[in-house]
């Protein structure tokens, strides 16, 4: 189940039941999924859970650096010598 792909290629506001039919997943499958790519920082969820026919929408996050830092400076191919 990949939900972070859904809201990159169809963003904009759907029900977790939709979501999940979509995604061939449960209503609660969605709902950790979600849970999951929040506190990864890589999805941010509006509107309220009131159940799967809530209306949510769903924003993608730019994914933050693992180092806490910039980004990693490149590194030189290795080649065999």
């Amino acid at each position: 189940m990949d939900v972070l792909s859904a809201a990159l290629w169809s963003p904009g506001r759907c029900t977790r039941a939709a979501l999940a039919e979509r995604l061939l997943a449960t209503p609660e499958q969605i709902r950790e999924a979600l849970r999951y790519l929040t506190r990864r920082g890589l999805l941010r969820v509006g509107g309220t859970d009131e159940g799967p026919a809530s209306t949510i929408a769903l924003v993608p996050e730019r994914p933050r650096p693992l180092n806490g830092g910039g980004p990693s400076a490149a590194r030189a191919w290795p080649t065999a010598g």
